[in-house]
C-alpha cells in the first residue's frame, strides 16, 4: 500500500502520459516490494493450515486484502508503463479484478483452485515483476511508442503499441 499512496501522491492522481513519468528507482522498489508481498502472502496461509491456525475469518481477513492488493498493484502498473487515460487501462484494473474474484469463487464453490500450467495468478505476478525490473533498468518510453502504425492490416485499426500487447498478454493467459 505503501508504494501505491506514495505513487500517487507524488506523481500525480492521473494515469495521463503528459505528467512525469515514474522514476526507474521507483519500479525496481515496486517490484520488490510487490515480490515480497506475494512471497509473504503465500507463506503465511500455508503455515496457518500447518500449524492449525487457520479459521474462515482468517481467510476472509487474507482474501479481502488482497482485493485491494490487485487493484492498487494493476493501477501502479498502469502508471508505471504509461498507459494512459484510455479503456485499455481500464480493461487492465477490471480484468485483473474479475480475474482475482472468479478464482475466489472457485476456491470457494469447488473446494480449491485448480490451475493449469499457465494460470494468470503466478503468471501475471512474474510479468509484473519482470516488468518492473525492466523499466527501472531501461526507462517506460518504449512502452507508447508505435509499432504498427493505423491502418496497416485493416482501415479502422488503432495504433499498436506495446501497452495494447500488454493487455492482449494478460486477458490471454
Amino acid at each position: 500500500m505503501v508504494p501505491f499512496v506514495y505513487l500517487f501522491s507524488t506523481y500525480g492522481l492521473t494515469f495521463s502520459t503528459d505528467v512525469e513519468p515514474v522514476p526507474g528507482w521507483f519500479s525496481i522498489s515496486f517490484g520488490l516490494c510487490y515480490f515480497m508481498n506475494r512471497m509473504l502472502d503465500e507463506i503465511d496461509g500455508k503455515q496457518a493450515r500447518r500449524t492449525g491456525n487457520s479459521s474462515a475469518l482468517g481467510m476472509l481477513f487474507d482474501h479481502g486484502c488482497d482485493a485491494f492488493t490487485v487493484g492498487m498493484v494493476m493501477m501502479c502498473m498502469c502508471r508505471i508503463v504509461n498507459m494512459g487515460d484510455s479503456v485499455y487501462t481500464m480493461a487492465v484494473i477490471l480484468g485483473a479484478n474479475c480475474i482475482f474474484h472468479f478464482c475466489t469463487l472457485e476456491g470457494y464453490y469447488l473446494g480449491g483452485v485448480f490451475l493449469g500450467k499457465f494460470n494468470a495468478i503466478t503468471d501475471l505476478s512474474v510479468l509484473v515483476i519482470g516488468i518492473c525490473i525492466y523499466v527501472g533498468c531501461f526507462g517506460n518510453e518504449q512502452f507508447t511508442d508505435t509499432l504498427i502504425t493505423q491502418g496497416t492490416f485493416f482501415s479502422s485499426q488503432p495504433d499498436l503499441c506495446l501497452n495494447n500487447i500488454l493487455v492482449i498478454i494478460s486477458y490471454s493467459i
